[in-house]
């Protein structure tokens, strides 16, 4: 215990000499215990503060730029549905060339139903099919280098391709030539039908006003008849409500009349004058029916003390001269009309024969601007062959080479799509019940051929207006219903609608979808998740979307993470995005170390 009290003693006097040496001032000199007790505090103070408010390492959440593939999808659910009357229609419009069914056949799914003439779609796709075998003989050419025997073909190619432009150029100056012709012939045509049908146009014109007139004289006798103050009274108390529809009808025939009257003021031509007698005879039949009705009806109203049985037969002898009037103005407006077409129906066969030599020239001068369009196109890809094959090969010259033979393949795959076109086939298995086409006619506005389809179900959907845009026709996708969970039933985009839905005062769009198989185990109106592939890109640079963001200029950026834990912003350019990857078309090489989210 001494020991101790000795220590301490030591301690406190040692302290006191250390604390005497350092400047401090009186009230710490005098208390110098209380004075190392307080620093010792505030240094504990400054450590505590010094280790809460220090600032801490930023936690990175990163990942991996790598290559790999993008799925797009548009996910909704959908509801199955019966529907198995298919209605098919060719997406061109064309001449029937070939039926190749009949109503009731059996079909299976892709068989031919219906081919249209296409000849010239033939012909592109064998034109197509030409230059993608030139394309590539070119690129064998380039490869293996020019010989003298090359450039002489090549030559000789270029000179053939220049004369079938020379030609084609020939063709349009004769189709515009023959088209400027047949316009002026027709010009001159009409001229010369209206000078020599002059005066039957005044006298159709004569015609209608004078049967006009007689139309609105019959109709004033109607008006004085139906408004006859003994008639008035025998409707009042018989309470026939025949009275009011022959009053809208002679309000109708009226302004039939007027109709006429106006159409024959602005008679010019003599198919102006048949068009003004055509509208001057359906007044004119109005004016009768409601005569014969008004006739009727005054023939059949009971009498009254006012209306006597010889008021009636009054009444009943004006009606009757006046339906003999309107028949006459009828024959007269028949027998006009027939006049001024006989004399007519020879300069409307010569005008027909003009309009379809216009209309020939016209298809003549479109086919020779597509030639055209097309052979300067084959000259150029001769030249740049031949001038490629006389300069030798290069690296350069093989890439274009390549280049032209990709190409040429594309024109030949949508070529051979349009001919695709021309030709309807069956979606499905089933029965045809109807084919609207025969031989040699244009195509119909609406189905070609209804199928009944032996697989009736069909999935609905409705999708947001964000999603909408992405779907389009013939996209693949699969269901998985509800009842049938962990298989996925593939499915193919049939018919989008082009008008919203409103659910629940939210904009929707309907999908309709069909099943590319039969399933025996379907019923109406199951559920389940369909998901709609809208893009797919193969073996692309790819990172997470979140890693995605903007800079205070609006470029996107991701930020990269380098070995020291160095942060640098990089602009990028980004493609397809799915819901957790999106592409990296530019910007990133792979491989490298991206942020896609500080935690705090």
């Amino acid at each position: 215990m001494n020991e101790k009290r000795s220590f301490w003693t030591a301690f406190k006097a040692r302290f006191s000499t250390v604390l005497s040496r350092i400047p401090l001032p009186g009230w710490a000199r005098r208390h110098p215990w209380r004075t190392g007790i307080l620093v010792v505090v505030l240094l504990l103070v400054l450590l505590i503060g010094f280790a809460l408010f220090r600032p801490t390492p930023p936690n990175y959440v990163t990942a991996t730029v790598e290559r790999g593939d993008i799925e797009q999808t548009v996910e909704a659910v959908g509801t199955v549905t019966s529907e198995r009357d298919l209605e098919l229609q060719f997406p061109v419009s064309g001449v029937v060339d070939n039926v190749l069914v009949k109503e009731g056949d059996n079909v299976k799914a892709g068989q031919r139903l219906v081919t249209l003439k296409a000849g010239s779609l033939a012909a592109d796709v064998a034109s197509a099919s030409a230059n993608v075998q030139s394309a590539e003989a070119s690129l064998r050419a380039a490869q293996e280098g020019s010989r003298p025997e090359d450039i002489a073909i090549a030559e000789a190619e270029l000179r053939n391709r220049q004369a079938s432009l020379d030609a084609a150029r020939a063709s349009l100056t004769s189709a515009e030539t023959t088209l400027a012709n047949a316009k002026q012939q027709l010009t001159a045509l009409q001229n010369e039908a209206n000078v020599s049908l002059g005066g039957y146009v005044i006298t159709s014109t004569s015609t209608v006003s004078a049967q006009l007139s007689e139309g609105q004289i019959a109709l004033s006798t109607l008006d004085d008849v139906l408004t006859n103050t003994d008639v008035q009274d025998a409707i009042i108390k018989n309470g026939s409500g025949e009275y009011d529809s022959i009053r809208n009808n002679v309000v109708t025939a009226r302004q039939s009349i007027f109709a006429g009257q106006s159409n024959n003021q602005a008679v010019r031509t003599y198919q102006d004058a048949l068009a003004s007698l055509t509208a001057a005879r359906l007044a004119l039949q109005r004016v009768a029916d409601v005569t014969n009705r008004t006739f009727a009806f005054i023939a059949g109203l009971q009498e009254t003390s006012y209306f006597t049985s010889s008021d009636r037969e009054s009444l009943k002898s004006q009606i009757a001269a006046e339906k003999a009037s309107v028949q006459s103005a009828l024959s007269s407006a028949d027998s006009a009309a027939k006049t001024l077409q006989d004399a007519a129906a020879s300069y409307d066969s010569k005008i027909i024969a003009q309009q379809t030599t216009i209309a020939s020239a016209e298809s003549a001068k479109a086919k020779a601007t597509t030639d055209i369009e097309t052979y300067q196109t084959s000259v150029q890809i001769s030249q740049a062959q031949l001038d490629l094959k006389r300069a030798g090969s290069r690296p350069a010259d093989i890439d274009a080479a390549v280049a032209r033979v990709k190409q040429a393949r594309a024109d030949l795959a949508r070529a051979s799509a349009r001919y695709n076109e021309s030709i309807l086939t069956a979606p499905v298995d089933g029965i045809i019940t109807k084919v609207n086409v025969r031989l040699g006619e244009y195509t119909p506005v609406g189905p070609s051929v209804t199928l009944l389809g032996k697989s009736p179900y069909r999935v609905e959907m409705y999708s947001s207006e964000v999603d909408i845009p992405l779907v389009a026709l013939t996209q693949s996708g699969t269901i998985e219903l509800d009842a049938f969970p962990d298989e996925a039933r593939p499915l193919v985009v049939h018919e989008i609608d082009p008008a919203a839905t409103q659910i629940e005062n939210v904009s929707k769009y309907k999908i309709t979808l069909d099943f590319t198989e039969t399933y025996d185990d379907l019923k109406i109106g199951m559920k389940g998740d369909v998901t709609i592939i809208t893009g797919l890109r193969t073996d692309v640079l790819k990172v997470p979307a979140r890693s995605v963001i903007e800079n205070d200029e609006g470029e996107e950026i991701v930020r990269v993470l380098d070995e020291d834990g160095k942060l640098t912003e990089v602009p990028v350019t980004t493609g397809l995005e799915s819901d957790s990857d999106i592409e990296i078309l530019s910007g990133l090489s792979g491989g490298e170390t991206i942020v896609v989210l500080i935690k705090p």
